[in-house]
Parts: structure tokens; C-alpha cells; sequence
């Protein structure tokens, strides 16, 4: 039996959705891109405009890789909220 968990959900909430290419993306000393990177990426975010998030996290990911090319494909997909719901 499958346990479900709920949440409420707050105007504004973002849920973004990636494959591990964007988690697993390396750079040149073995280094994962990882979940608390992506994590502090959307935090730091000086807008909440969802595109601009998603742009800068890929246009950061080649500055992190060092050039190093991606071993996995990549691709986001970010949920936001535009009500509150119980």
C-alpha cells in the first residue's frame, strides 16, 4: 500500500521538476552540479520570474562544468503556484 503525503501549496510555491543529467552534470574535478547547488541557485534568485530562474541555472551549469560536456541529457521543467490552496 502506497502511502500519500499532502501539503498545502502558497501562491508563489515553485516546484521544479529535472532530470539527473542537470543534478549529475560534473565538472573537471569529478564534482556533481547536485540538488543543494540547484537549491541555492533558485534561493539567490533575484526574481521571480520562473524563465529567468530556469535560464540562469543553464546558463550557469557550462561556467560549472569547466567546458566539461554533459555525460546525461538535461531538461526542467519549474511549477509555480499562481494561488493558494488548502
Amino acid at each position: 500500500m502506497a502511502t500519500i503525503l499532502g501539503t498545502g501549496v502558497i501562491a508563489g510555491d515553485r516546484l521544479l521538476l529535472y532530470t539527473d543529467g542537470v543534478s549529475e552534470h560534473f565538472n573537471k574535478a569529478g564534482e556533481p552540479n547536485g540538488e543543494k547547488r540547484l537549491l541555492r541557485q533558485i534561493e539567490a534568485a533575484a526574481t521571480d520570474d520562473h524563465e529567468l530562474i530556469l535560464m540562469g541555472i543553464v546558463n550557469n551549469i557550462p561556467g560549472f562544468a569547466g567546458g566539461r560536456s554533459a555525460d546525461d541529457d538535461q531538461a526542467m521543467l519549474m511549477i509555480v503556484s499562481e494561488r493558494t490552496l488548502a
